[in-house]
């Protein structure tokens, strides 16, 4: 038996067939994916992105996940409720599990006393973070990881997901990326966003994989593989800072390892048939303290991006679902 030639894009209000018909009175089916980005401590703002597509009854049929993005994204697949999400969200950000990671340690924060203090103290924070660093391959162990991931991801096959659901990592033998569709989910979303120095790498087969938000941080492309005919992308990188000064040779080869892949995953995440980009520039990437902050952020650049779907999915299938 063959499959429709299109999933669901959107539900009818009121209907849970979510089958839309057209003028003509034939049912279209349509398939959409959302391709949710890396950024860590941002990446709250996918659920306020999800909130409002659910509010405007888009039907989302595929979805992949780059980082924080495959945490937020394998959740919602789970269980597609965007406001039920954030509230299992914020618990987890308040549990002890949570607190043992001790990513807070990683923020730079406004420390009182004057300006020699402050710069004493950001001081020696980055030179002990940078000598552990030195030292050993991550600064939090893999257990940690994964006790936190149990909070809000049940332990199944990726593909027992409600939502097709794929995510991605970096290959550091090969330099590809890895997009896992099947296998299990727990191990599939701690490789995505095994950020590379904080989190264990994983090692598959000959593979050494971390971060898929290193080298696709809006994975688009993986939506497309999975059967999405249109591609909503999140975007959470900001812009760079032009705040730099030349204090030495290793900051200067950050820098330029910096610009190659912003150039890089900004040509990929381009792809998108549309682009959401909260303003998330005022967000520490380690700094989960504000979570209503950026679900607001999401939701903000959401709603501006729902005018703008609509036109282009109109323009697409000359429909006007809502």
């Amino acid at each position: 038996m063959h499959s429709p030639p299109y999933d669901t894009l959107f539900r009818q209000s009121g209907s849970g067939s979510g089958v839309i018909p057209s003028r003509g009175g034939i049912l279209v089916r349509r398939r959409i994916g959302i391709a949710l980005g890396a950024g860590s401590a941002k990446g709250l703002a996918h659920l306020g992105v999800l909130q409002v597509l659910e509010e405007n009854a888009v039907e989302i049929s595929y979805i992949a996940g780059s980082s924080i993005g495959a945490v937020i994204g394998a959740a919602y697949a789970a269980e597609p409720d965007a406001k039920e999400l954030a509230l299992k969200t914020k618990a987890l950000l308040h549990s002890e599990a949570f607190d043992a990671i001790g990513l807070e340690f990683l923020v730079k924060k406004d420390h009182p006393g004057p300006g020699l203090f402050r710069r004493i103290t950001d001081f020696v924070r980055k030179r002990f973070l940078m000598s552990r660093a030195a030292m050993r391959p991550w600064l939090v162990e893999g257990e940690k990881i994964e006790s936190v991931l149990r909070l809000i991801l049940p332990d199944i096959e990726i593909t027992q997901l409600k939502i097709p659901f794929a995510c991605v990592a970096l290959d550091l033998t090969t330099g590809r990326d890895v997009v896992f569709k099947s296998g299990s989910l727990i191990q599939a979303v701690r490789t995505s966003m095994s950020i590379p120095g904080v989190f264990p790498y994983m090692e598959i087969k000959k593979g050494i994989l971390v971060d898929g938000g290193v080298t696709a941080s809006v994975p688009v492309d993986a939506a497309r593989e999975m059967g999405a005919e249109f591609v909503i992308g999140v975007d959470l990188l900001d812009k760079m800072s032009r705040d730099f000064n030349v204090k030495s040779g290793l900051e200067i080869n950050f820098r330029a390892d910096e610009i190659a892949k912003r150039r890089l995953n900004f040509l990929r995440a381009e792809k998108a048939d549309l682009l959401v980009r909260p303003r998330m520039d005022t967000i520490h990437w380690a700094d989960f303290s504000k979570p209503d902050f950026c679900i607001d952020r999401g939701r903000e650049a959401a709603l501006e991006a729902i005018p703008l779907l609509r036109a282009k999915l109109r323009k697409r299938r000359r429909l006007w679902p809502f």
